[in-house]
């Protein structure tokens, strides 16, 4: 965990090598509203730039080549129109109110009213020229009116909305309607805008109507919004080049012909956009959030930097080409119908572009894919679409996603990503409307498996299940809750275990207990030498036998008597080897089950954040403590660099440097769900290009990562069946 202000950059530092370059990030404002995005890892740090500032930003409009993002002159006055108009000249229009409006009339027949100059502000003088008009504030028109402006020609008519407007069903010929910061254009009737016929919403204007009416633009003009268009009916930019700053949410965006454009850089929200009405005709730049909340279809698209493009039901069809820029990412919740579909990704190898469907419906070449662009679905979920109810058999399966060349591992994508802070206004970055009254929940709890070998310093047998311990930290405020599991015990001979609990003092601590611990036999096994009582388990730092400066958690003294207290025929301990043997083989010690036993532990803390620095996997030294050689020994993990740590006993047994200062594991540390090699089954060996083991898959093998641990580390994902304890 850590800290990050908008702007800068969390840098995390990864302990060991993961099998993934990227990773999702959950991020809380001081609100309490989440967000979520992705970051990469290179060289095994996560870089995470987070938010806007002068120096960087995710923000598109900001961030990206100026050709995309406009201002709100650039749609005043479109490049080539003759008639130009500026917002201060709109503001010395005349106005108009219902009383000044003839049914059966024009606007252009009414009156329009400019200053004269010659005379001063205490004598002013006004004439007409019958085509700009203004709606002044608390100013209210309810009248249907019509427009008829001179063809082609943008701005010919214009009427500047300060206060409300009404239409419904008016015949607007080519008005350019402008509305201010506090203005209000409402559409209660079907309406339709022709000609040069057009909308330009200024910061701080309003939109809205009467559910189920219909907005129609369908004359190739330019509109603008910078303030909030919200209602639920039906927007058709039928051939027109659409600038969205703001926020949309309608029932029904589109634009049924060819050369409809939309640009965005707000937030867009609609539940469609009838998508079986030629909507591939419709391209998009979108450099912040569009959300469908049903199906949608997809046209040529440029998705910019960090921006993403939510579609909840299907997405039938995508065609042409979409080009997706770093840390884009496209959402469908059904199927994508890809209908000769080319998906683009960044180059750079520290960028990435995230597709996250329920399923693809395509055939071979219908959907091609360059560069990193990361697909995250269930490969199965591949249909004929031309007839999307039947799966792809095998062999169609395996050619269609031999088009897909990068994929985020299912382990790995925990969370949707959702928009950067700053675009789309004050709500932009916080797409599900939350408004900061939830309490910020503490990190999920993770477990770590441990699994020893107990001849260290000799090699052993390498099944590593002589002793095998699930570890779950999980964390309410300040306390954290520490939980053991005793898996496996795949030994004969008396073995301890601990955790060293490192960075972590008594100091640190209002209190620490033992909530349940492990069975421990009283004048049997280790602790007859340590002379540690484990129902006062924690050790102190340098608290006898702890010779270190952090504390300590003795989990047990006999790993056999742990997982099941009972004794055998002849009063000792009952040693067999458990939960580790799948059928008959030998010694006598067959078949031996006992349900893992658990122990928990509480620590409540006197500061969170010191608690919250806890959850981190690299701050758990577990470790088994065997006899050998007259002497007692620790196996720790290589991770971390835990191998030469020397915690209870007296000392580091002299003669075998080698062993301790090699690369070579005697325990290893995985994700909780890893399935351990059955009894005297080596976990994974090399000769030359042949693997054999438990973990023997080339390329995810376990000996290439105990050669050199930058390779293959992800071994631990590639079981061989009957060789692992399920």
């Amino acid at each position: 965990m850590g800290k990050v202000k908008s702007g800068e950059t969390l840098d995390v530092a990864f302990s060991h090598p993961v099998a993934t370059d990227i990773v999702y990030i959950g991020i809380f404002d001081k609100d309490g509203r989440r967000i979520y995005m992705n970051a990469p890892i290179v060289n095994g740090h996560m870089d995470a730039v987070y938010g806007a500032s002068d120096n960087a930003s995710h923000r598109a409009t900001e961030a990206e080549a100026p050709q995309y993002a406009k201002t709100l002159n650039d749609y005043l006055n479109p490049a080539g129109n003759t008639a130009q108009i500026t917002v201060e000249e709109m503001k010395a229009y005349g106005t108009f109110t219902d009383a000044d409006i003839d049914i059966n009339a024009t606007l252009t027949n009414a009156q329009k009213y400019v200053w004269n100059p010659k005379k001063n502000d205490n004598d002013i003088i006004w004439v007409a020229d019958g085509k700009h008009f203004r709606v002044a504030k608390e100013t209210t028109i309810t009248k249907k009116f019509e427009v008829n402006a001179t063809s082609g020609i943008y701005n010919d008519v214009v009427i500047y909305v300060e206060g409300k407007m009404h239409v419904n069903g008016n015949t607007l010929n080519g008005p350019t309607i402008v509305v201010a910061d506090g203005g209000e254009l409402i559409v209660d009737g079907n309406t339709s805008c022709t000609n040069a016929g057009r909308f330009i919403i200024m910061a701080g204007g309003k939109m809205t109507g009467t559910d189920g009416k219909l907005w129609d633009n369908s004359n190739g003009s330019y509109c603008y919004n910078a303030g909030t268009i919200k209602f639920n009916g039906i927007m058709n930019l039928n051939g027109t080049n659409f600038y969205n700053n703001g926020t949309v949410d309608v029932d029904v965006l589109t634009g049924t012909a060819g050369n409809t454009k939309f640009t965005n850089f707000g937030k867009i929200t609609a539940n469609t956009n009838s998508y079986n009405s030629s909507a591939f005709n419709q391209t998009w730049v979108n450099g912040c959030y569009v959300h469908f909340k049903s199906g949608a279809g997809l046209g040529p698209s440029i998705m910019l930097s960090g921006s993403r493009f939510d579609i909840d039901g299907e997405c039938r069809d995508a065609t042409g080409t979409i080009e997706m820029h770093s840390q884009s990412q496209l959402k469908v919740g059904g199927k994508l119908f890809a209908n000769n579909l080319t998906i683009n990704g960044p180059t750079n190898n520290s960028e990435y572009a995230i597709v996250k469907i329920g399923g693809l419906a395509t055939w071979g070449g219908g959907l091609q894919t360059n560069n990193r662009v990361f697909f995250d679905f269930d490969p199965n979920e591949v249909y004929d679409n031309n007839n999307p109810s039947n799966k792809h058999s095998e062999h169609n399966r395996n050619a269609v996603l031999g088009y897909i060349h990068y994929w985020v591992n299912e382990k790995n994508a925990l969370n949707e990503i959702t928009i950067p802070e700053g675009c789309g206004g004050t709500a932009g970055f916080n797409p599900d409307g939350n408004e900061g009254d939830e309490v910020i929940p503490e990190p999920e709890s993770f477990s770590m498996r441990y699994c020893f070998e107990d001849n260290f310093p000799d090699a052993g047998d390498y099944d590593f299940n002589d002793v095998v311990l699930t570890v779950t930290p999980s964390l309410n405020d300040k306390t954290l809750t520490i939980q053991v599991s005793l898996d496996a015990v795949g030994a004969l001979k008396t073995i301890g275990a601990a955790i060293r609990l490192v960075s972590l003092k008594s100091t640190d601590l209002n209190s620490y207990t033992v909530t349940s611990g492990f069975a421990s036999p009283e004048g049997e096994g280790l602790g007859d030498y340590y002379n540690i009582d484990t129902n006062k388990t924690f050790l102190t730092e340098n608290q006898s036998p702890n010779n270190t400066s952090n504390m300590v958690i003795v989990l047990f003294k006999d790993a056999h008597w742990a997982i099941n207290p009972s004794k055998a025929s002849d009063g000792g301990v009952a040693r067999y080897y458990y939960n580790t043997v799948l059928s008959s083989a030998g010694d006598g010690h067959n078949n031996a089950y006992a349900a893992p036993a658990t122990a928990t532990y509480t620590l409540e803390f006197k500061d969170a954040d010191k608690a919250r620095t806890m959850l981190a996997e690299n701050l758990y030294d577990v470790f088994i403590v065997e006899p050998y050689n007259g002497g007692y020994w620790e196996v720790h993990t290589v991770q971390n660099g835990f191998k030469t740590a020397q915690v209870l006993t007296p000392m580091k047994p002299s003669g075998y440097d080698g062993s301790y200062g090699s690369n070579m594991p005697w325990a290893i540390m995985v994700p909780g769900d890893f399935k351990y090699p059955i009894e005297w089954q080596k976990i994974g060996t090399r000769n030359g290009s042949s693997f054999t083991g438990a973990y023997q898959t080339a390329g995810h093998s376990f000996a290439e990562w105990a050669e050199d641990s930058s390779k293959a580390t992800d071994w631990y994902l590639y079981p061989t069946d009957g060789l692992v304890y399920e």
